[in-house]
């Protein structure tokens, strides 16, 4: 510790405000605030801190050259600059939020003349409606409000240019008021029902469907009574298949949180009108800090930009300051575990203990899956593929076509096991007829052209594929090329006289007769069949934008030209 430290705190202000320590060349490398500037500065520099042995604070007080503090008005003002800051300077010992996502909305604009369900990242002042927010649940909620009412399911845009009805008419799963002439009435009236179900309203949306079903039945339209009895087979299907319901309309965020050495997870359950609607979980890098410093730097970050709901229940308590800044203008309830009715002994539910101990759980769990030594795995790869050096930059190769439309290919990158989306790409295969081996052939020398251009290429390129594959790849890049290919095949069953016999995953090497088994249990395993499946997630969503794009050429008629997609030469 510089001894220039242990006396410059005893000159510091009693205020409230933020201190930030800096390093050699004065960079910031932790942002903190207090309510006593010198009382806490005194924790890091006096002669005591000396004898800590509190491994992290010794790193950081060893790090630390040098500090200054801004003094606020009040603790509710330092919490605020504290965020600023930590937006602004990034600092290596703070808990840093790199999370931009928007939770998905279910919305509906009355105004329109034909209102649909569509699904959207932000709320506007639109003066539409809107449900949520929602996490992964929500596409299979829209799902099954689709199956249940014939609803619109094109965008603006198609919904003008249609000629004739689409498949889903034809499935009766759309009433196609694109071309047809449906009672408007009717359609809002179904649509207000997919309304009631999202609500939770079930038991009434059920009770108008049998009355529909009967009424239709009794004038012998027998076509519109199966309709309606389709409707509620889907809703009871719907009720079985909900995720979590309370039996109270809470409207709530969960957090867990569990710390393991450098590293915290908080896990969010987002409950709304008594349903888990969403889930997720953030990884966070925690060099310093206990259990209530890493919630509370989380939390500022969180809400910064979203709206919280009435009630936000936590694992371990927080500053009252950092309440008043996460309200806002809104009344918000924040309690910690110790604060719940259940802890307390008071009358009430206990779905509020019941759901931090379920958020608790799940933080636990997510933080042992993410808990991997990426050297270990990758170092396992190298000694299964005998390789000269760790393949830090790793690629995957994946075809995609259905029937051979729309052939597309995508490689995917990892560095260091983690996605590099920047060094994705995708592309368009020539031709209507499915050739795997020569569009294997065509992306890897496309590949192969431009590591030579700007001498990227990756440490191990995998193929998804057998060995026929393989030998397509690397004949691609010619057998003196210095580039390490290995081809992946799926597990697969095969029936003999007497039993069936499972394979497990197998790579393939080039001058290698057999393939080397991948076993589940390896640290290798990880890594490379999380390649593969990335690979083909992205092949596969490629394919499907540009089939749906020819589908819609199709339904429309048009001679216009397509756009040629961004391909790479």
């Amino acid at each position: 510790m510089v001894a220039k430290l242990t006396d410059k705190w005893r000159t510091m202000p009693v205020d409230s405000g933020i201190y930030l320590l800096k390093d050699d060349a004065q960079r910031v490398i932790y942002v903190g605030k207090a309510k006593n500037l010198r009382a806490r500065l005194r924790s890091y520099f006096s002669n005591r801190s000396k004898q800590s042995t509190d491994v992290k604070l010794q790193a950081l007080i060893a790090a630390c050259q040098d500090f200054e503090v801004i003094v606020t008005s009040n603790e509710v003002e330092a919490l605020l600059l504290e965020r600023t800051w930590i937006r602004q300077q990034k600092p290596k010992y703070n808990v840093l939020l790199r999370d931009d996502k928007e939770y998905p909305y279910l919305r509906i604009d009355w105004q329109e003349t034909w209102p649909r369900l569509e699904k959207v990242r932000r709320q506007k002042q639109d003066g539409a409606q809107y449900f949520g927010p929602y996490g992964r649940h929500l596409n299979l909620l829209s799902a099954l409000l689709h199956r249940m009412f014939p609803l619109i399911r094109c965008t603006r845009k198609q919904f003008k240019l249609m000629q004739r009805p689409c498949n889903y008419y034809q499935m009766r799963m759309c009433l196609a008021p694109c071309v047809y002439a449906v009672p408007k009435q009717k359609y809002l009236k179904m649509l207000k029902r997919a309304v009631a179900v999202i609500e939770g309203n079930t038991k009434m949306v059920k009770s108008s469907l049998q009355r529909a079903m009967r009424a239709a039945s009794g004038r012998q339209e027998y076509e519109e009574a199966a309709s309606y009895r389709d409707q509620l087979k889907a809703l009871e299907q719907t009720q079985q298949r909900q995720i979590a319901v309370l039996t109270t309309k809470l409207n709530a965020d969960v957090f867990g949180l569990a710390l393991k050495d450098k590293q915290a997870l908080v896990y969010l359950l987002m409950v709304r009108d008594g349903c888990i609607s969403a889930q997720d979980h953030f990884v966070l890098s925690c060099l310093l800090g206990d259990e209530q410093q890493v919630l509370s730097q989380f939390l500022l970050q969180f809400y910064e930009h979203r709206q919280p709901p009435e009630l936000i229940l936590l694992p371990a308590a927080v500053e009252k300051a950092l309440h008043t800044v996460i309200s806002g203008i809104r009344t918000v309830s924040v309690r910690a575990d110790s604060t719940t009715p259940r802890a307390q002994g008071r009358a009430g539910s206990n779905h509020e203990q019941e759901l931090l101990a379920l958020a608790q759980k799940n933080a636990e769990q997510q933080l042992q899956l993410q808990y991997r030594d990426i050297n270990t795995e990758l170092r396992a790869v190298q000694d299964l593929l005998k390789l000269k050096k760790l393949p830090r930059t790793i690629e995957c190769v994946d075809i995609s076509n259905l029937q051979g439309t729309a052939i597309v290919a995508a490689i995917v990158c990892f560095v260091d096991g983690v996605p590099a989306k920047s060094r994705y790409r995708r592309y368009k295969i020539g031709g209507d007829k499915p050739d795997d081996y020569a569009s294997i052939r065509s992306v890897v020398q496309r590949r192969w052209r431009r590591a030579l251009r700007n001498h990227d290429a990756p440490d191990l390129l995998l193929i998804d594929g057998g060995k026929g594959q393989l030998q397509a790849a690397r004949s691609a890049v010619g057998a003196q090329a210095d580039l390490v290919i290995a081809s992946i095949a799926k597990s697969r069953s095969r029936q003999t006289s007497s039993r069936a016999v499972a394979s497990g995953e197998r790579l393939y090497l080039a001058g290698e007769d057999a393939p080397i088994a991948l076993p589940m249990s390896s640290h290798a395993f990880r890594i490379i069949v999380q390649l593969r499946d990335e690979a083909h997630r992205f092949a596969l969503l490629y394919h499907r934008s540009l089939r749906g794009n020819e589908l819609l050429r199709g339904h429309t008629r048009s001679s216009a030209a397509s756009k040629p997609a961004n391909e790479e030469s």
